[in-house]
């Protein structure tokens, strides 16, 4: 009953002894232990290496309850972050199939099986008076439950994926190189490392050997997405779809790659596809909860609040095991603090980090709420979670940068932005960068700035849009005549709106920058910058007084994290 973990000798938590949990489960179910060795070390080399069988092959005759596999498989995840992450947790399934009802976490898609054995529901009463045991230890034995406390140190390098390391993986590629599941395995494990390049080589290669094969391919369109390699990611989610038009991860995969390219309302269509495709089907839930969750920072976006908050909402409540509540709960705190309620905000940004599977983003959050409400102390030590948990360097640098400039520190936003934009040519750095020197006064150096980013990504309708407004500054009007019609023509969002309408101001068209900012305000009432740019549109027109209110507006108002 050891887990792979204990065999390997690491450090060991409650997640092997849920483990050890589920071969017990499995063995008093089937009557034989998951796996089986002529030595205890080949027990263990199993444990490590080896996945459990099915149920059904180990006990031709057995009859389980619907997602009870599933949940045993769970607890027997190699990989502890793949497993139930505390007992109670685990009990809150088996309570449920108790009940007849289903699971909330499940890994295998089931027919539905109504008879229930008497020996299952045995387990199920035993298992409780055990967990209840467990959880009674963890209510009396945590310091913390109370508590937000800010990580300390850096998190542990990932080494491992399903109990081996790089060179094990690699050794295993050179006695089968036709194998697909290990470059797949490989890359995996590359990507939870943050080494993306060596990630997409190695599903590059599984996809090779069998160009059919789905995960790989899925997985390599995101991390084309990351790199912003755009056309490639495109490629990929397309022959998705293509080859299984009723598969609702081929949509996610292209909702995601659209978002990641910034083409918002296509990628919120193709969300809403995913999600109804997936409804229906319980094994679903937590694809279904990220979908929420993607859908909700899309419009959030857009502007489109109370839609992002009904969402946001949905994910919290579908949230589970594979998904977790913490990126849910960050995604509404970022809605809240966009409407401009930091009360909100701060309560679910602090909802969120106390989680256990809260990421640096979670506390970027957290720290923009902190400087909604003007306490720039707690700013900065949020910030320094931050630093402690991101992994990947220049993504800390762009979120550190991103509060520091909606916190009105403009230098020091500069300091992070350069400093990512060396480390990594992604597309929104450069733009956040340029969305400094613009504050500064910079024109040229926005307009650098900005020409890289849309180099990058010139599918980005809100780069061209701001593209197209230093370039009218800077007397190259063709060019902004160009950029703001191709923006204008891909896209309605808010920032959109807001810079064709001072491209038009600046290009002495003030009845149409005054519609345009019109459209921009209506579609997103909280943005600063669009109450500025109608503010220089009144004193054009020679309204004085709404010049005036707006000015005013745009002073009290906090911008928006660039998410």
């Amino acid at each position: 009953y050891m887990s792979p973990e204990q065999c390997e000798g690491h450090n060991l938590d409650q997640r092997s002894d849920i483990y050890s949990f589920g071969c017990l489960m499995f063995e008093a179910l089937t009557g034989n232990a998951p796996f089986a060795g002529e030595n205890p070390f080949k027990v263990m080399l199993s444990q490590v290496q080896k996945e459990p069988p099915a149920m059904r092959q180990v006990k031709s005759d057995i009859v389980l309850p619907r997602g009870m596999e599933s949940v045993i498989r769970r607890c027997l995840a190699k990989d502890p972050a793949d497993r139930y992450q505390s007992m109670e947790e685990l009990m809150k399934d088996l309570h449920l199939m108790e009940q007849g009802q289903e699971p909330k976490v499940t890994f295998r898609r089931r027919k539905n099986l109504q008879v229930v054995t008497s020996i299952c529901l045995a387990v199920l009463m035993v298992t409780t008076m055990i967990l209840i045991g467990f959880l009674t230890y963890q209510a009396t034995h945590d310091p913390n439950r109370s508590t937000i406390v800010a990580p300390e140190g850096k998190p542990e390098r990932i080494e491992l994926y399903q109990g081996k390391n790089l060179s094990q993986w690699s050794a295993a590629i050179e006695k089968s190189p036709q194998d697909k599941e290990l470059f797949y395995a490989r890359g995996r494990l590359h990507q939870l490392r943050d080494e993306r390049n060596d990630a997409i080589a190695d599903y590059t290669r599984a996809l090779e050997i069998d160009p059919g094969y789905a995960r790989a391919r899925r997985t390599r369109a995101l991390l084309y997405s990351l790199v912003a390699d755009y056309a490639r990611a495109q490629a990929d989610a397309d022959r998705l779809i293509e080859d299984d038009p009723d598969w609702p991860d081929g949509y996610e995969v292209r909702g995601f790659v659209e978002s990641a390219a910034e083409e918002l309302e296509k990628a919120a269509a193709d969300v809403r596809k995913s999600i109804a495709l997936a409804e229906g089907d319980p094994d679903n839930r937590s694809f279904i909860a990220g979908q929420h969750y993607h859908l909700a920072d899309i419009l959030n976006s857009l502007g489109q609040y109370e839609e992002a908050r009904k969402e946001a909402d949905r994910a919290i409540e579908m949230a589970d095991g594979d998904y977790p509540a913490s990126l849910a709960m960050g995604i509404r705190s970022l809605t809240h603090a966009r409407e401009q309620n930091f009360n909100r905000a701060l309560a679910d940004a602090k909802k969120a980090v106390s989680m256990k599977d809260a990421r640096a983003a979670e506390w970027a959050i957290l720290a923009h709420a902190y400087a909604g409400k003007k306490d720039f102390k707690k700013m900065e030590e949020a910030l320094g979670a931050v630093d402690r948990l991101e992994t990947f360097p220049a993504r800390g640098y762009r979120l550190r940068g991103e509060v520091r400039r909606t916190a009105g520190q403009i230098e020091k936003a500069l300091e992070d932005f350069s400093a990512s934009t060396s480390l990594e040519e992604y597309g929104p750095g450069f733009r956040q960068k340029a969305t400094v020197y613009l504050k500064l006064g910079q024109l040229k150096n926005a307009l650098d700035a900005l020409e890289k980013s849309f180099a990058i990504n010139p599918r980005s309708p809100i780069t061209e849009a701001y593209l197209a407004s230093v370039e009218q500054q800077l007397g190259k009007t063709d060019l902004a005549e160009k950029h703001i019609a191709e923006a204008l023509g891909r896209s309605r969002h808010p920032v959109v709106l807001a810079r064709a309408a001072e491209t038009r101001l600046n290009q002495g068209r003030t009845p149409d920058a005054l519609k345009l900012i019109d459209l921009s305000i209506q579609a997103d009432p909280y943005a600063p910058e669009s109450y500025e740019i109608r503010a220089a549109v009144y004193r054009k027109l020679g309204l004085e007084p709404q010049a005036a209110e707006d000015q005013e507006k745009a002073e009290k108002l906090i911008s928006h994290l660039d998410f």
